[in-house]
Parts: structure tokens; sequence; C-alpha cells
């Protein structure tokens, strides 16, 4: 039997060099508010691994009713301003592919079937795609009331009378969610909601010597006028996620000593690559954003990667690269920067995506104030059935 075709994916790469106006960088962890898994590579650092070792988080788990879980959340859900200090996600039934999220605006969406939506009886719009139309999406705020300054572009609902009979009504055909849920500033809750089981996350680490380690290199993608020196660039980009997402998986293809038979499996690291030593660091869990972004942030503002373990401590050596895993089950996966209203939509299903990769180096000369430049090079990834890029 042939494999199914593989789902359809858009890919959009962006550089930038890392400074106090690079909100890009300093703000990549709101935009994804749920994020199931994040892997940090980088040569080998003692300082480094010790730093993101102490990085660990927390989130809760529990079955309830809906109903019942907003009536707890709604006491961490900012009265007027769009904010939330919880998040969580509903997620899918064995008999039931209705899902729904609660995001750190502090808005609940809905992604029903038909038949959910009128029996809810709360107006929401259809997907746009002739392959999802028979899914609906639905936005309800938890806020007392939608600050005046932010008002939606489409129908949001008030979580009101009206509101809480429909999902109670829902609760009672549907039975109990399993649910997941955060915090984003963790170190002032100290328990969950009422039978609720926390789940820590602790980093795994695996190191791997012998291996093909890349001399990154970042610079500003050439000018379309330049076409070859735009395939070159956009060769040499492939080369290094590649290499990250091969990390990522522990293949065997990036050893040095590995002798595949080139009729089977055959592999060419990135130009400028050695032998060296690697480290790969990941948690899994339903990762808050604020904590994504801490760990970002420790590691920019580490000594330990600007001193890799690498031969000779060449600034080519000195590179990290972080991924972020989407749960593909929420129908809201993105939360534009500028526009707080905004809300994508995409098709929440198992096959869905949305990743991000981000490879930082400090491979320039230190700048007027001492420090070195950090250069960044971010690909972000979507599936088939997301609006985020039109």
């Amino acid at each position: 039997m042939d494999a199914p075709p593989p789902t359809p994916r858009h890919t959009r790469l962006s550089t930038g060099t890392y400074g106090p106006n690079d909100t890009k960088l300093q703000q990549l962890a709101s935009t994804h508010p749920f994020t199931q898994q994040l892997d940090v590579v980088f040569p080998s650092s003692a300082t480094l691994e010790s730093v993101l070792q102490r990085s660990e988080s927390e989130y809760w788990a529990c079955k309830s009713s809906l109903s019942a879980f907003l009536e707890s959340a709604k006491a961490f859900v900012s009265r007027y301003a769009m904010d939330s200090i919880i998040t969580a996600l509903g997620m899918p039934g064995p008999d039931s592919e209705d899902v729904w999220s609660l995001d750190t605006r502090g808005l609940l969406t809905l992604a029903v079937t038909k038949d959910t939506y009128e029996r809810l009886g709360l107006v929401g719009q259809r997907m746009p795609w002739k392959a999802c139309d028979d899914t609906f999406i639905i936005h309800i705020s938890l806020h007392e009331e939608v600050p005046h300054d932010t008002k939606p572009t489409k129908k949001w609902h008030r979580l009101g009378s009206k509101q809480k009979d429909a999902l109670r009504a829902w609760d009672a055909r549907r039975g109990p969610w399993h649910i997941m849920y955060n915090y984003q500033n963790q170190a002032h809750i100290a328990t969950g909601i009422e039978g609720s089981a926390a789940r820590g996350v602790k980093p795994s680490m695996r190191k791997a010597a012998g291996i093909h380690v890349p001399g990154v290199r970042l610079r500003p993608r050439p000018h379309e006028d330049e076409p070859d020196a735009v395939d070159d660039w956009d060769e040499y980009m492939s080369s290094l996620f590649e290499w990250v997402g091969m990390v990522c998986m522990g293949a065997q293809r990036l050893e040095a000593s590995d002798r595949a038979d080139p009729y089977l499996a055959v592999y060419t690291p990135p130009a400028g690559s050695h032998v060296g030593n690697i480290t790969h660091m990941r948690w899994t869990g339903l990762l808050p954003p604020a904590f994504v972004q801490s760990v970002i942030d420790a590691t920019i503002n580490d000594d330990g990667w600007h001193n890799s373990d690498a031969p000779g401590g060449s600034p080519a050596s000195r590179f990290v690269a972080f991924t972020g895993h989407g749960v593909p089950t929420t129908p809201v996966a993105y939360l534009p920067l500028r526009d707080v209203m905004s809300t994508p939509i995409r098709a929440p299903r198992a096959e869905s995506e949305d990743t991000w990769s981000l490879i930082m180096t400090n491979d320039r000369e230190p700048g007027l104030n001492g420090s070195t430049s950090v250069e960044w090079v971010l690909a972000e990834s979507i599936g088939q059935w997301d609006s985020r890029w039109g």
C-alpha cells in the first residue's frame, strides 16, 4: 500500500541582530501560546549545560466539565485587560473532535463540529476551507468587558448567562473534558485548581561526541538581483536547519565515523563543518510561553555558549539552536505581535503543524560597547489549513 502524500507546509525565514529593539526575538515565545516540546542544541559547553539544567517548568492535568473549569479559571484572567495568567487546552475525546483553548489573552476559542455548533446555539464562523467547512470557530471572552481600545473585528461573546447555559448543556451531553493547563507566573502559584494533578517538566540531556558540527556563519539574505548568491544562501540555510532536525532525532548519519551504504543513505553536512561534541536538551509537556522565553533569554545572557568546548573556541563554533513544537489540536496556535485582537484561524487536527526553529550565533567582532553581536535566523513552519499568512 502506498504511503499517503505528506501534508503541504509553508515555511518562512527571517533574520536579525539581537538588541533592545528586537521585538521579534524578545517576544518570540509569546506569539506561540501552546508549546508541547522545546529542543535546544549547541556545541558542548559545561557552563551552558549547567544553566539550562536549572530550567524547570510545571503544568497541571484534570478531568472537569468546561463550565466548572472556567469558573475557577476566571480568577486568573484580568477583568478588563487582554491578559491571562492561565492558559488551558481541552483535548479531543475518543468520540469527539471538538476542542477548545484558553489563551494568554483570556479568550476561550471553541472549534466544534457542525452538530455541536447547531446544538450550542452560539454564533461563530465556519472554517473557510472546503475540506474543513464542517468545523466552526466560536470566541468567548472571559473578561468582564472587552477593553474599549481593543474592540474585536469579528464577533466575540462575553461569558454571560446565555453562554454559561449553553456550555452547561454541552457538558451534560458530552461529559468531562481532559484538560491541561499552566500558569504564566508560576512563582506566584502554589497549587493547581482543585482535583488537578501536577506534572513537573525537567530537561533531558543527551551528549554526543565525534559529530559533524557546522561552522555557523549567519548573514542577511542577499538581494534578489543576485540570484546565485540567493541560491547559495538558501541552500546553506536549508542545510543548517536540516542538521538541527537530525540532531533532535539522534540521527546516526551525523557521526563522523558513520559508514552508511551510499545507496541507502547519503548525507552531506553543512559547508565548513568540523568534528566536535554536541549537547541536545529537551523539555516535554505543556510549556508556558514565559518559560520558553526564559530559556532563550538565559542562553543569550549566559557566557557559556560564547565559549564552547569546540577546538580553539572559534567564533563559528559558538551557536545555539532552539526548536519549539506547538500543540497540533489547539484552534489557536499563533498570536500576532501587532494585533492582539487578531486570531488566525487554523484547523486543529493531529497532523497540523506549528513549528519554529531559531539559530543564534555571535560570529562577529565585539561591538563598540565591548559586547559581541548576536545574529539570528528564524524558520517558521505551518501546515495546511492555517490562515496565518493568508
